[in-house]
């Protein structure tokens, strides 16, 4: 480790004490991921954000006492020891994180008709299925820095907190949402091609931002983050609504996006025009309840969420750099 004393001296004189989270990832060849993930178990205290050298327009970045790059290194070694992530925080001194309210965004996925697909496929056809849709989807997540959360069925939960890059959290889930369904539409042929069937398999996405409260809960593979609050049930019945690969969002994720962001989306509600076609209304939002009758509203178990604002995500327009 030759390497990380000489380039962590080096980082020093620069860097008046502190490093960015881009100085350390580079300082240790940990991914971004990684670097989040050991934040959100304790192992890391949490970055101060701010912008660089006092410039209000340029993007927040996080930084790191010195000190985070010895922690990382002792947290590899010990991975490498084959230690536990419950092993290593007790070893290296850290104190269990304490449960704490945090602003973030989640993203609740939904296999639609996952039921009648499992029955009209083999077992083992369906768990290959699976395993496509998690092998497809995984990269996604990483890439955007998703972190998994419990979910009841055949889709997934994640999300999203305040990094350490500048990337607005809620952007992140929207991006990801985007980038899902995307990448749905190349398993749906893919399966439509290898049984010969009409299905088209579609992921309904619910998006929504609030605050958690976030602590640690145990796992088979060890400990892992946990969320416990109303944002998360509300975001998972949201994506019971959606249907036919649609992506809903609330208000409040979106309102909170910053304007840049905000308007690379196209998103609103669909009303029927008195012609009786559907019109997508841009850049509105409706009550959930205003969009389905009573009977249906209550069938389905959406009554909780009746009065949340909510609009329809349609597309994502690139970026200045894409």
């Amino acid at each position: 480790m030759d390497w990380v004393s000489n380039d962590l001296d080096s980082q020093r004189r620069r860097g008046g004490g502190v490093l960015s989270s881009k100085q350390l990832l580079e300082l240790t060849g940990v991914s971004r991921a990684t670097l989040n993930n050991y934040i959100a178990l304790g192992l890391l205290p949490r970055p101060t954000v701010k912008h660089p050298g006092g410039d209000a327009k340029a993007p927040r970045l996080g930084y790191f006492d010195h000190s985070a790059v010895e922690l990382i290194r002792q947290v590899g070694e010990l991975k490498r020891q084959g230690r536990s992530m419950a092993e290593i925080r007790q070893l290296i001194g850290q104190s269990k994180p304490s449960l704490r309210l945090t602003p973030l965004a989640i993203l609740v996925a939904d296999l639609q008709d996952s039921s009648r697909i499992r029955a009209e496929l083999p077992p083992q056809e369906y768990f290959e299925l699976l395993n496509e849709f998690w092998a497809l989807n995984a990269p996604i997540l990483r890439r955007l820095q998703a972190m998994p959360t419990k979910h009841p069925g055949d889709g997934l939960a994640s999300f999203f907190l305040p990094q350490t890059d500048g990337v607005d959290h809620r952007f992140r889930a929207v991006t990801c949402a985007v980038a899902l369904r995307e990448a749905m539409v190349d398993l749906s042929s893919g399966w439509r091609r290898r049984k010969n069937w009409f299905n088209d398999l579609l992921l309904n996405i619910a998006l929504h931002a609030g605050e958690e409260w976030l602590g640690e809960g145990q796992s088979a593979g060890g400990p892992e983050p946990w969320l416990l609050g109303e944002a998360l049930e509300q975001t998972a019945r949201l994506a019971g609504f959606a249907r036919d690969g649609a992506i809903w969002s609330s208000k409040a994720l979106i309102a909170g996006l910053p304007d840049p962001e905000r308007r690379r989306l196209r998103y609103g509600v669909r009303r029927c025009a008195p012609s009786g076609t559907s019109t997508l209304v841009p850049e509105t939002y409706a009550q959930l309840a205003r969009l389905m009758d009573l009977d249906s509203l209550n069938n389905q178990g959406l009554a909780p969420v009746a009065t949340l604002p909510i609009t329809e995500i349609v597309a994502l327009l690139p970026g200045p750099a894409e």
